[in-house]
Order: structure tokens, then C-alpha cells, then sequence
């Protein structure tokens, strides 16, 4: 039988809790996460929209600004490609709610996950090329394609990566990348998503610009802080900050469609937290993506008629409602499965491989995640697609 030990690293546990008000539990848990330093407490515990860092500090940032403010002196059509989960759909409404506020021509594209699958791609830069764009800003993805960059290079089309992934050995040849793990790059902060990450661009951008929008980038914080807390980044630091302030102008929302969406799913807006936007919000926001199509999420977002936004949110919440009964069908089926080997004495494999048949693409690898966590092992689920076994 295996034993686990809790490592207590020492500190001054009663000196910090009575400093800073906080049990010396808190202060051992903080402790622990090697946050040690008193200013480093204090900024975990009080961080304020002050302490976040000068967004010129990413590497490639000056490039990007001074590539967009060109596209938008010459008025060029500019266009945003996100992603089909919460991080891309917001970081897009993000880019694009500020891009028009500066006067830019610019439209989103989100890729359908079952047709077309993860990020950027091929045929999406011919299809910018016959639509006249010539800028393409990627967001929460891009760091991984190259061969998509380079075709729309060859169209004579810029590119801007913007994206929080692992990078590759090879990068796409765009012509900025802003990723904070790219090699090379000092932003004192690694951990943003995709949404974060784009909000120091308009950040920058603001700054040089000129425009004075302190009051929209103040509004857009609520989407950054979605995205934050969504896509399940370590919520420290600059995290921690924009998913806190997030949650404050989300309780006070203007948006149309985001406070249609809290009132179908029977939200009091002013208790709204974390666990709000991961466990209720943020997966109605998802389904779209998983079960039908992304832009549905973004029209939410950008909707100004509240008897369509209504309409938007209800679909929401039912394809959420759907994607929930796929995966509980299919995660009992596993585990019969799986049952069923143990009671004919079989021992359960090191590594899981489940064929599932009737999974739904979308929820295989929530089922994955499922099986991961009951038995404590690796897990993979094999389904049937449209061009084979996915």
C-alpha cells in the first residue's frame, strides 16, 4: 500500500498571519507554493490592476502594434482567427471590440472543431486571400502553424501570432509572434492564456494610439478574466488580477448576451466567481464550439437586441444540457466496460484505451479526462469520425 507525506516547508507562520490577516494555514498553503517573499504575498493576496506589467515587456509587442496601427492607418481589411473554446472566443471578441473602436475593418473567424479542427490552417489563408485581407492576428493559437502562416505569406498577407502555447522547435515564419513562452522573451509573467495574452495587446495598443479608452479596456477585463479562469491557467500573478477584477465587471455586465446567459442559467449576477464562470457559464460557452459551432458564443457576445441574445442563450444552454448527457452516457458505458473486465478477474491495463464508437468527438476527450481521474491511470478514447477513427 503506498504512503503520501505532506512536506511542510518552514517560515514564520504565526509572524505572516498576524502581518497580513490570515490564518497560518493560508500562509503555510502560500508557503508551500514557494510564494515566500512579503511583497509576493501581498501582491497574491491584494493585487491590483496597477501591478500588472508593462505589456511592451513581450517580446515582438512594439512590431505588432506598429503592424496593426499601420494596417488601420490604410484602412486594410483585418482579420481576427480564434479558437472554438472559451479562451479563443473571447480573446477574438477582445481584439475585435478594440480594433473597431479604432476605427479598423476587421471580422473574426472561428474554425468548426469537427470539420476543421484546432487553429489556424490552409485553407483559411486562401479564403482570406479571396476576401481581401491583409492582415491575419491569430488568438489562443497560431504558435504551431506553420504551414498555414506560410501560405498566407505566400498570399501576401501579414501575419501576428498571438498565442500562450508551448512553442515548437519550428515556428511559423509570421511576421510578429507574441507568446510569452516564446524563447528569448523577458515579460516577467509566462502563464497568460490566450485571452490574457491579448489583452496586453490592446493594452498596448491604447498606449499608443492615443484613443484614451481606459473605460473599454476597464469593460474588456471581464472577458480576459473569463478566459483566465476558463481555460484553467495557474491563477497567480497577472492570472490571479485579471481573473479577480474579471469577476467584479462581470457581476456588473452591461453585455447584452453574457446577462442573458446568467439569467437562463438562474444566476444571481452579484454572486458570480470562479467556480460560476468554470462549472456554469464558461461550459455553455463551450458547447457551442463542441457540439455545433463557435461563432454561436461570439454572437452572444457581440448581440445587441436582447430578444436574440435570449434566443442565443437558450441555445447555449441546451447544447450544454446535450453535451452533458453525451458525456455521462458514455462515461457509464466505459465504466461497464471496465467493470466488467474486473469481474472477470482482469486486471485493469497501466494505460486506458477505450473504443467508444458512439462518442461524440467533442466529449471523447472529457470522458478521457473521467476515466484519468477514477482509476488514477493515463486514458485514451478512441471514436469513430467522419474520416476515420479520431
Amino acid at each position: 500500500m503506498e504512503q503520501w507525506y505532506v512536506y511542510n516547508k518552514k517560515a514564520d507562520f504565526a509572524g505572516l498571519s498576524q502581518k497580513f490577516g490570515i490564518s497560518p494555514m493560508l500562509v503555510r498553503i502560500l508557503r508551500n507554493r514557494e510564494i515566500t517573499e512579503e511583497a509576493a504575498i501581498d501582491k497574491y493576496l491584494h493585487g491590483t490592476l496597477k501591478d500588472l506589467y508593462d505589456p511592451f515587456l513581450m517580446k515582438g509587442m512594439n512590431a505588432a502594434v506598429s503592424c496593426i496601427c499601420n494596417a488601420l492607418d490604410h484602412h486594410r481589411k483585418i482579420r481576427v482567427i480564434g479558437d472554438y473554446d472559451v479562451d479563443g472566443v473571447c480573446s477574438s471578441y477582445i481584439l475585435k471590440t478594440f480594433l473597431q473602436k479604432a476605427g479598423g475593418r476587421v471580422d473574426v473567424r472561428l474554425p468548426d472543431r469537427m470539420q476543421e479542427g484546432y487553429g489556424m490552417n490552409e485553407n483559411m489563408a486562401e479564403e482570406a486571400s479571396r476576401d481581401g485581407i491583409s492582415l491575419i492576428i491569430t488568438c489562443d493559437n497560431g504558435i504551431s502553424a506553420v504551414d498555414a502562416v506560410r501560405a498566407a505569406r505566400d498570399r501576401n498577407i501579414e501575419v501576428i501570432v498571438t498565442d500562450h502555447h508551448e512553442p515548437p522547435q519550428v515556428l511559423p515564419a509570421a511576421n510578429v509572434i507574441i507568446d510569452p513562452k516564446q524563447e528569448g522573451c523577458s515579460y516577467p509573467f509566462r502563464e497568460l492564456c490566450g485571452g490574457g495574452v491579448v489583452y496586453k495587446v490592446v493594452q498596448a495598443l491604447n498606449q499608443v494610439l492615443g484613443l484614451q479608452e481606459e473605460s473599454l479596456l476597464d469593460d474588456l477585463l471581464q472577458y480576459a478574466g473569463m478566459a483566465t479562469i476558463a481555460d484553467i491557467v495557474p491563477l497567480i500573478d497577472e492570472n490571479r488580477i485579471l481573473a479577480a477584477e474579471g469577476i467584479l465587471r462581470l457581476r456588473k455586465t452591461h453585455n447584452i448576451g453574457l446577462r442573458a446567459l446568467i439569467q437562463i442559467r438562474g444566476l444571481d449576477r452579484e454572486s458570480i466567481n470562479a467556480s460560476r464562470i468554470g462549472y456554469v457559464i464558461g461550459p455553455c460557452i463551450n458547447s457551442a464550439g463542441r457540439l455545433r459551432h463557435a461563432k454561436i458564443a461570439l454572437e452572444l457576445l457581440e448581440e445587441q437586441d436582447p430578444g436574440i441574445a435570449e434566443q442565443l442563450a437558450v441555445t447555449l444552454s441546451e447544447l450544454n444540457e446535450e453535451r452533458k448527457n453525451l458525456t455521462a452516457s458514455q462515461e457509464q458505458l466505459s465504466l461497464q466496460i471496465l467493470r466488467e473486465q474486473m469481474k472477470r478477474g482482469r486486471e485493469i491495463d497501466k494505460v486506458l484505451i477505450l473504443y467508444l464508437p458512439e462518442a461524440h468527438e467533442s466529449v471523447a476527450g472529457i470522458v478521457a479526462g473521467r476515466l484519468k481521474d477514477e482509476f488514477h491511470r493515463p486514458a485514451i478514447v478512441i471514436t469513430n469520425s467522419g474520416e476515420g477513427l479520431k
